[in-house]
């Protein structure tokens, strides 16, 4: 698998997006929503009883970036107006879920408009994210492509090195050491099918289907597990500190707002473990990759 050459497109956009990353923002207060504005708004469930479901959410008003039914509702009110609609399946669900999915009725309410002003291309703006000019800012940027173009040609490898395993050492993992992971996958997705607006008649129906579901998904993870774990075993291929900080770097947002500060020692031990077994199973892969030379 080779990584992808990078198109003077895609340079393109990132240009664009440091535009934005630098644009000012300024409130609106004499005409309607347009595109590529940012709003603030609260948004309503009209059931019985009405319920707020979000509240003071900021959103850019485009196509990319909306659910497309908010984006026709929101476009040409002005502030502090309100416009009903009816939810639509959200686009990354899949068709099956789509077919089950029932409609909501909400009401959005534009409670602040602002528009962004953005800068032009010139040294100045370059200078303003650590490039010498605008030159120099392209080449960054290619650079920065580049980067995330070969590690996702890496991780298609690495998913084919999954295949390959699988295929090649079949065996079952024993249900007690599957069983407290299952049950929390199975949390964790009827979590995110709530976030969907799914209810918990529609969540209810699909319980097996999601249990069947969880429960491959589960069983090739620690197959997965087990068979790195045996292969670094064997190759003697170990996770250095270094190694480790680096993976964790990589997530140091999260971290923190997972409230990684009040966390007990036990706690932390366990996001260390978490943390350096993925980095032994990308080493792993990465090993395999090297002997086998996959393209």
């Amino acid at each position: 698998v080779k990584a992808k050459e990078i198109t003077e497109k895609e340079v393109e956009e990132s240009i664009e997006s440091v535009r934005k990353m630098c644009a000012t923002v300024d409130e609106v207060k004499d005409r309607p929503i347009q595109e590529s504005d940012i709003i603030e708004v609260d948004i309503d469930l009209l059931d019985d009883p009405t319920k707020n479901v979000v509240t003071d959410q900021q959103l850019e008003v485009t196509k990319e970036t909306m659910e497309p039914v908010l984006y026709k509702t929101v476009i040409g009110l002005s502030n502090l107006e309100n416009s009903d609609f009816v939810t639509e399946p959200p686009k990354e669900m899949s068709e099956k879920d789509a077919q089950d999915f029932k409609p909501q009725k909400h009401r959005v309410t534009i409670k602040k408009i602002s528009c962004k002003t953005m800068p032009e291309l010139n040294d100045e703006l370059a200078k303003k994210v650590g490039a010498e000019n605008v030159e120099n800012m392209k080449e960054k940027l290619v650079d920065k492509l580049s980067n995330e173009a070969a590690m996702e040609a890496k991780e298609m490898m690495r998913k084919q090195i999954d295949e390959i395993l699988l295929k090649k050492y079949p065996f079952e993992v024993p249900t007690s050491l599957t069983e407290a992971e299952r049950r929390q996958a199975v949390k964790e997705k009827i979590v995110q099918m709530k976030r969907e607006k799914q209810d918990d008649e529609m969540i209810a129906s699909k319980q097996k289907e999601i249990e069947e579901d969880v429960a491959k998904q589960v069983d090739v993870k620690l197959r997965l597990l087990f068979l790195t774990d045996s292969i670094a075993e064997k190759e003697k291929i170990v996770v250095t500190p270094d190694e480790l900080n680096l993976k964790m770097s990589t997530h140091a947002m999260s971290l923190a707002m997972g409230g990684w500060g009040t966390k007990s020692d036990e706690e932390k031990q366990k996001i260390y473990t978490y943390f350096s077994s993925l980095v032994k199973e990308e080493k792993v892969k990465d090993f395999l990759i090297g002997k086998a030379k996959i393209i």
